[in-house]
C-alpha cells in the first residue's frame, strides 16, 4: 500500500472546491492510489503523471509522482490545463520531500467528506471500483469523518471491533457491514449495471 502526500496548496484548493461531489469524486480517486489505482493517468515528463479525474463537463488534473523506493506519492497541483511545474515544486515531486517554501502533509480523505451526501458519494465511489479492500476502506474513512466513537455507540459494536472490521485485513459480516452504514445516515440501493460501463 502506498502513502499518499499533498502540498498544503492542494489540500486547501480541495477543501475550498465549491462543488461538494467533485470534491468528493477527486478525495475518493486520490484515496484509491493507496492501492496502486491511479486510473486515468498521463505522463508529462521526468517521472511526473498527470491524473485526471472527470465530472460532468469539467476534468481536474493532479499533477503527481510515484516515488520509486518509498512506497509514497505526492499531488502537487490542481489545473485545467497542461500543468506547467516550477523547478521547485519538480524538485519536491522527484523527492517527495518537504522543502521551505512548500509543506507536504499525509492525505486524509475524511478531512473532505464534511456532509451526509459527500458521505453517500464515497461510498458510492468505492461500491463502483468492486474492490473489497477499497469499500473497506471507504467504510473506515467515513467512519472517521463521523466520529468512530459515535459509529460505535450507534451500532452497538465496540470501537475495537469496528477498526478489526473495517482494516481491510479481516471480511467483516453483512450485518456488520449494514449497522456500519445505517450508522452513516446512508441505505444501499441496487441499480442496474450499464452495460456500456462495463464495456
Amino acid at each position: 500500500m502506498f502513502e499518499i502526500l499533498t502540498t498544503d496548496e492542494f489540500d486547501r484548493w480541495l477543501s475550498d472546491l465549491a462543488d461538494e461531489r467533485a470534491r468528493t469524486k477527486i478525495a475518493s480517486r486520490v484515496a484509491r492510489l493507496r492501492f496502486g489505482n491511479a486510473g486515468d493517468v498521463k505522463p508529462v515528463g521526468e517521472g511526473v503523471s498527470e491524473m485526471r479525474v472527470h465530472h460532468g463537463r469539467d476534468t481536474a488534473s493532479i499533477t503527481s509522482k510515484w516515488k520509486e523506493r518509498s512506497s509514497s506519492f505526492c499531488a502537487v497541483e490542481i489545473s485545467r490545463a497542461k500543468p506547467r511545474i516550477s523547478s521547485e515544486r519538480r524538485k519536491l515531486l522527484l523527492n517527495c520531500e518537504r522543502t521551505a517554501m512548500i509543506k507536504i502533509s499525509k492525505f486524509e480523505a475524511a478531512n473532505y467528506l464534511k456532509s451526509p451526501q459527500a458521505m453517500a458519494d464515497y461510498l458510492s465511489e468505492a461500491l463502483a471500483t468492486d474492490d473489497p479492500e477499497f469499500i473497506c476502506d471507504a467504510l473506515d474513512t467515513i467512519a472517521r469523518a463521523k466520529g468512530m466513537t459515535q459509529v460505535a455507540k450507534e451500532t452497538g459494536l465496540s470501537r475495537e471491533s469496528l477498526y478489526k472490521s473495517l482494516s481491510g485485513t479481516t471480511k467483516p459480516e453483512f450485518d456488520t457491514i449494514r449497522k456500519v452504514i445505517n450508522s452513516f445516515g446512508l441505505r444501499l440501493v441496487a441499480e442496474p449495471i450499464d452495460k456500456t460501463e462495463v464495456a
